[in-house]
């Protein structure tokens, strides 16, 4: 599991699937391009070290999963928001290969809309550049005295400049030539997307949703991506599964806000401080049925007696919880 809040295996557990949740670096400390860190690499590649994280958590999944009682031929990497797109990220790298088995992205995910923009090296080190001139460093080895502390205040300063220029966040995994080649983008317009079973979706007032949209409770761009995302899998033969949670949690009125859909999916609603009924325990089973089920087989199968059909264009079957 990467990203999204922290959450229990337990759930997962009971139905035969083990968890493995993995930590990496972010911001700074996981992206950070620079032509000095650049130069000194053996490779003249920087910034993507918190995917690299992810690689090495995967790898080592794959080696001792089984001692375990894990299958490590039978992997599926998932994870929400950010982690969705560390997801799509994974799947479009040569450096995964052999290692994933199925994948689920849950609210995260671009194939033509910039929800996840992969710029080049080049581009990560001007932005780079940008952040070490304000935390003063005239060398690497100052910049590697600092402490977390005062990177953390380069930061917050970098933040304030990025958002007066429209620009965001913008230390993301960048395409080195060498974990990625080319875009996440650009992988899925040529085609050349994993070739596993995968499970996509959002939720109701998820990224790139319009409030109009929301009002509706209809779906935005990102369930447009999802789409597309799909209609390619079906020209690999491979098969695509989407779902839309619209479940508005009890307690206030944030409806179905992004992320959501953990504690349900995840079997954790009883931990949540809003009053969960008898509806929501109900919704949560299912979800962690459909969940385990592909996990296990790559097909989510039944539960309480409703099958989870995949998406195609001739049957655009869309999940909705």
């Amino acid at each position: 599991m990467l990203g999204g809040s922290p959450q229990s295996g337990a759930a997962f557990c009971e139905k035969g699937v083990i968890l493995v949740t993995v930590e990496y670096r972010v911001n700074a400390f996981g992206f950070l391009a620079h032509p000095w860190l650049t130069e000194e690499n053996e490779d003249h590649v920087s910034g993507n070290y918190g995917i690299l994280d992810q690689i090495a958590a995967l790898r080592w999944v794959h080696e001792h999963i089984a001692v375990f009682g894990g299958d490590p031929e039978n992997i599926t990497v998932f994870g929400q928001s950010a982690g969705s797109m560390s997801t799509q990220v994974l799947v479009s790298t040569a450096e995964t290969e052999g290692l994933i088995a199925k994948a689920v992205m849950q609210s995260g995910l671009s194939c033509k809309e910039e929800i996840l923009a992969t710029p080049t090296l080049e581009e990560e080190e001007e932005y780079g550049k940008l952040f070490v001139e304000l935390t003063g460093a005239k060398n690497p080895e100052e910049l590697r005295s600092l402490s977390v502390e005062e990177i953390q205040e380069a930061r917050r300063k970098f933040d304030a400049k990025m958002l007066e220029t429209g620009d965001g966040l913008v230390m993301v995994p960048n395409v080195d030539g060498k974990l990625l080649k080319q875009s996440v983008k650009e992988t899925w317009k040529c085609g050349k997307l994993r070739k596993i079973p995968y499970m996509l979706g959002v939720v109701t007032d998820d990224l790139g949703a319009v409030p109009e949209e929301v009002a509706k409770k209809e779906t935005g761009i990102l369930m447009e991506e999802c789409k597309r995302w799909a209609d390619s899998c079906e020209k690999l033969g491979t098969l695509v599964y989407l779902y839309h949670f619209a479940h508005e949690l009890p307690g206030d009125d944030w409806g179905a806000f992004h992320s959501a859909e953990l504690w349900y999916m995840f079997g954790t609603y009883g931990r949540c401080w809003r009053p969960m009924g008898t509806e929501d325990q109900c919704l949560s089973e299912q979800m962690v049925t459909y969940w385990t089920n592909f996990m296990k087989t790559g097909d989510p199968g039944c539960a309480d007696g409703e099958r989870w059909e995949a998406y195609t264009r001739e049957n655009p079957v869309v999940k909705r919880f």
